[in-house]
């Protein structure tokens, strides 16, 4: 019998259940492989989620970013550094490793290479919940596993995935501390070069229309033909699915509840989630404390469902228009743009001043 049953040992999942520890849950945290086990991310993290991580999270860092590149199809990149850091390059497998090992200081009991199946509604307010090693009761069920979640579809929720392609380089680029995105590859997406540890570059594609039908294909040919990548040797190529935001997101019913990005907890213009889904973590911890979770929980995602609609405007101007807006870019918009990842900026300011420059720059003609 526990208080709380979470599925899913990524960020939001071990976020979560470490809180609750925290709080005096008793908690169960499973999860369907062995730790550390592979786990498909480029591994951005924006410095907005610094104060809803553990302190020493920093111990996990691969790579810290100072500065960032924007082109149009591998040619003609905007520069521009700043001397604070924008971004954490973290390795999922080790990351989500040190965040389960921090669940587990709080006295959360984990297990590892136990699937969810399924779950029961019992009397007063308890659910039965099934894995492929056992049953157990719980007050709160907590959904945590991901764009293919179990947990929603056991709820009986069916949603469209958008595909995500990445690649593993082995190649070094200057300083490995700036990032390369670019526009024009695909219709409502980018394809991005962040640097992974000291020898390695994690390439991708993220396509978030689902126009593209081989975007395995497109990402190997932009590897061979970007003139910063081409001819170095491709440790691994792979996809995996993510379902972003518009600014709505699955909560659950009941005394079952999803976070992170089985509730669809990914910004939209860039495909982030880890900095999304422990804040969401930390709003879904304190409403268990509440008389009324479910209530609660619907209005502390309001601010967060407010980014994701500014997200998906964001994207909106972003992607529709993107060699209008890459021709008429400047410095000073990447600039913003740090701030935003900082934290020191919301969608809704990044948004408002995107359509501002929109306009002056029509104005031009």
């Amino acid at each position: 019998m526990f208080d709380a049953i979470v599925v899913g040992a990524g960020p939001a999942g071990t976020t979560t259940a470490r809180l609750l520890a925290q709080n005096g849950f008793k908690v169960l945290l499973i999860e369907k492989e062995n730790l550390p086990r592979a786990k498909l991310c480029a591994g951005a993290v924006s410095l907005r989620a610094n104060s809803y991580l553990p302190k020493d999270w920093e111990n996990a860092v691969l790579n810290t970013v100072y500065g960032g590149n924007l082109g149009f199809k591998g040619e003609n990149y905007l520069s521009a550094r700043c001397d604070k850091p924008v971004v954490k390059i973290v390795d999922r497998r080790s990351f989500d490793l040190y965040l389960t090992l921090k669940a587990k200081d709080e006295g959360v009991i984990v297990r590892e290479g136990e699937a969810f199946v399924n779950f029961h509604s019992l009397r007063g307010d308890f659910t039965e919940v099934v894995t492929t090693k056992g049953v157990y009761k719980t007050k709160y069920l907590i959904g945590a596993d991901g764009a293919l979640s179990k947990v929603l579809r056991a709820l009986g929720v069916k949603r469209k995935t958008f595909l995500v392609c990445e690649a593993l380089v082995e190649t070094r680029i200057g300083n490995m501390d700036e990032v390369f995105i670019d526009l024009g590859l695909v219709k409502w997406g980018y394809a991005w070069i962040f640097p992974h540890g000291e020898e390695l570059v994690s390439v991708g594609i993220a396509s978030l229309k689902r126009e593209e039908k081989n975007l395995k294909h497109l990402l190997k040919e932009y590897i061979e033909t970007h003139p910063l990548l081409a001819g170095k040797k491709i440790r691994s190529l792979r996809g995996w699915f993510l379902a972003p935001s518009r600014g709505e997101l699955l909560t659950g019913e009941g005394n079952i509840f999803l976070v992170g990005e089985a509730s669809g907890s990914v910004d939209a213009l860039l495909g982030e989630g880890i900095y999304y889904s422990v804040w969401q973590a930390h709003l879904l911890a304190e409403c268990l404390k509440d008389e009324n979770p479910r209530r609660c929980y619907s209005q502390n995602l309001r601010t967060l469902k407010r980014e994701f609609l500014f997200g998906y405007l964001t994207g909106f101007l972003a992607y529709n228009f993107q060699r209008f807006m890459f021709k008429n870019a400047k410095k000073e918009d990447l600039k913003e743009f740090f701030e935003f990842l900082r934290g020191e900026k919301t969608y809704g300011d990044l948004f408002r001043y995107g359509v501002k420059r929109f306009v002056s720059s029509l104005f031009k003609f």
